[in-house]
């Protein structure tokens, strides 16, 4: 295998695995903080929804809004991901982290909330299928990834060309990660089974577990044990992805290449201080290291040295005063009667019947049986979602006479309100300049929203067109093949040899060929292309005539010989070089 093979090489499985372990060890703890939030987060909504949509008596009516806070729980958790999965590719740049901007945040936002919640049906179907598994859960993986110059078909078109990248090792990957997270998984089960045990053995604490081992059957903790186990793993899965969402860019920016380069020298710099005496850091790392270990030393001994705090003096009952000693005084018996308190049969019985109907006490109702059979499943939910649009405005008005009421109290109790005001009109005078006035702002701020929106339309400016070259100049970098025909080039590389100037010359005579197969229609010179590119398209397009490949391969091999290496032209480059410039031109295209 040549060194450039082993370059363009794919990696293998355990070798992505592994940089991606020592990845996760690169990035920093605020990272972490954002990931363990949205995942916490998620976590806790659903095994609450699920423990309490599969136990209480008020399930049916809270469906509707805990499905939306599920929802909302599932998003925000998956906006974080976004956020980790950033911070891994600056990891992998090598760069500083920085917050990202509100444009990009909202982007970020809004992209997971359109793409991410098809996962929950596109990646079940495609294990269902087997084949395509791997690269959809890859290129939703992808999706984490939010750059500022990305627009939307970018986006989507870069995910799905990094999750296509390498399917064998995308393949292998995803056995291996799926065979981690059974070992993973049946791991956190012992765990969890093996706990109310231990402490049962250890401490004596009995748990619902300990007494009924049934309990471990409950739905609610199996749900536990897959969430654990997925939290687990996910963030080596966003590792392996961002390993090769990097690597894969790197074929075409050559980042990688650029990175490893600078380490090489960051490395001989460090060498050559460290030869030169001086200390790697400043102060010296060792010197650093021995300080803070001598002032964690002191601490410990001052801290050892030190009475507690804490304690008391030991016979501090002696210093409390004899309960004789202590002031009394009679107290009468109409003191200590209770006062009686009088309620109807009636509102005994609303007050326990509101009681009752709170959340806290629907753990051990029985479910009440359904009346509404004849109404259909559509009109029903409608009508559930209809009660929870009004219990929420309901809170919201509770709030709002509670902070109005607040409000009126600062000028004065002759402001507050003693119930509900019918109209507008008949609410406080400070209630009603406060609401005028939040009115006002509100309107004000739509007006600067929408008039910072229209933008003047800028004037039309001539942009200035850089005049073509008058004549072919090898030496220039940006120097265009089929600008110039290759009686053109030929003439240059004639002057340019007879004065001594043997690259330039036979640059001059490589443009000339490239000029040549462009006017032929084999090939179509453009600047971001490649010698390597332009001998795939002659062999595409001139695939009946290999010889003219041949030619062409020979002339790209010593030129770029010569040109981007240190060889000097000899006379048999010159030689075969235009003996295959002429065979190209006397074939017929």
């Amino acid at each position: 295998m040549t060194a450039k093979d082993s370059a363009h090489r794919e990696p293998g499985a355990l070798e992505v695995v592994e940089e991606s372990i020592l990845l996760l060890k690169q990035v920093g703890l605020g990272a972490y903080g954002a990931y363990a939030a949205g995942t916490l987060g998620f976590l806790w909504a659903l095994l609450y929804f699920w423990a309490y949509m599969s136990r209480n008596a008020l399930a049916d009516a809270r469906l509707t809004e805990f499905s939306l806070l599920l929802a909302l729980a599932f998003v925000a958790m998956k906006f974080c991901h976004a956020l980790f999965f950033r911070r891994l590719m600056e990891a992998l740049e090598d760069a500083e982290p920085e917050p990202p901007s509100l444009g990009l945040l909202a982007k970020t936002a809004l992209a997971q909330s359109l793409l991410q919640p098809l996962a929950l049906f596109a990646i079940p179907l495609a294990l269902l299928l087997t084949v395509p598994y791997p690269f959809v859960s890859a290129f939703f993986q992808n999706a984490f990834w939010v750059r500022d110059r990305d627009g939307f078909i970018e986006w989507l078109a870069r995910s799905s060309r990094m999750a296509r990248l390498w399917p064998q090792q995308n393949m292998y990957l995803h056995l291996f990660l799926m065979g981690a997270g059974l070992c993973i998984t049946l791991n956190v089960f012992s765990a969890l089974v093996t706990a109310p045990m231990l402490l049962k053995s250890f401490f004596g604490v009995e748990t619902v577990f300990s007494r009924s081992p049934s309990a471990y059957l409950n739905t609610t903790f199996i749900l536990m044990g897959l969430a654990l186990s997925w939290a687990a793993l996910d963030p080596v899965v966003k590792a392996v992805n961002a390993w090769r969402c990097f690597h894969g860019l790197s074929l075409h920016t050559g980042m990688d290449l650029r990175l490893a380069l600078a380490r090489i020298r960051g490395r001989e710099k460090a060498v050559v201080e460290s030869a030169s005496g001086n200390p790697p850091g400043p102060g010296g790392s060792g010197t650093a290291r021995l300080k803070i270990s001598a002032a964690i030393l002191l601490a410990a001994a001052i801290g050892m040295g030190a009475p507690s705090a804490w304690s008391g003096p030991k016979n501090a009952s002696r210093n409390k005063p004899a309960a004789s000693a202590l002031p009394t005084r009679s107290v009468k018996p109409s003191e200590t009667a209770a006062p009686v308190l009088t309620v109807s049969p009636e509102r005994l019985k609303a007050l326990l019947k509101e009681e009752i109907a709170e959340s806290r006490y629907g753990w051990r109702q029985p479910r009440s049986p359904d009346t509404e059979d004849s109404q259909s499943w559509i009109f029903l939910q409608i009508k559930k979602a209809l009660r929870a649009i009004g219990r929420l405005f309901r809170k919201i008005e509770n709030l709002w006479l509670r902070f109005a009421d607040w409000f009126n109290g600062l000028f004065g109790k002759d402001h507050r309100l003693k119930s509900a005001p019918e109209s507008f009109s008949a609410s406080p005078l400070p209630t009603r300049i406060l609401v005028a006035v939040l009115s006002a702002a509100f309107l004000a701020a739509i007006a600067l929203f929408f008039l910072r929106r229209v933008k003047p339309v800028p004037e039309q400016t001539a942009i200035p067109i850089p005049a073509a070259p008058k004549a072919p100049d090898a030496a220039r970098e940006d120097a265009k093949a089929d600008d110039f025909p290759e009686e053109e080039w030929l003439r240059l590389m004639e002057s340019l040899r007879t004065e001594g100037q043997s690259r330039l010359a036979l640059r001059a005579l490589f443009l000339a060929m490239l000029s040549l197969l462009a006017r032929k229609g084999w090939v179509t010179v453009a600047r971001h292309k490649s010698n390597r590119d332009y001998q795939r398209e002659v062999i595409a397009r001139a695939r009946r005539r290999p010889g003219v490949a041949e030619s062409f391969r020979e002339n790209c091999s010593r030129f770029d010989r010569v040109w981007y290496g240190l060889h000097e032209v000899t006379g048999e480059d010159w030689d075969v070089s235009r003996a295959n410039f002429a065979k190209v031109r006397q074939d017929e295209g």
